[in-house]
């Protein structure tokens, strides 16, 4: 995960992420529309939000659940969301910076 970053994704505004919902063979793409740094982010912990918009309207509803994404600039990785619309997912990230 450590390519999966806010530095990294503030740079990937506007391209297209392909997603899989975890468990089924609901895939799609999405569009990565915004990348903010969340409110406990500083030294202690990296904490930033995610959000991807569905461009297409998909057969399947969203849900929540675990979602298996991927892109060549850091990879493929599982993440859990929840749905903001029929049409827009939210992935909240928050860690621990200092190792354990």
């Amino acid at each position: 995960m450590s390519k999966f970053n806010f530095p990294t994704l503030s740079k990937m505004k506007g391209e297209m992420i392909d997603v899989t919902l975890t468990g089924t063979d609901h895939n799609f793409e999405a569009e990565l529309t915004d990348v903010f740094e969340a409110r406990i982010n500083g030294e202690r912990w990296e904490s930033f939000i995610v959000i991807m918009a569905i461009p297409n309207a998909l057969d399947v509803p969203l849900e929540q659940g675990h979602y298996h994404i991927e892109h060549e600039n850091f990879g493929g990785l599982t993440l859990f969301s929840s749905p903001n619309s029929p049409t827009e997912l939210e992935f909240v990230i928050c860690r621990d910076r200092v190792p354990s």
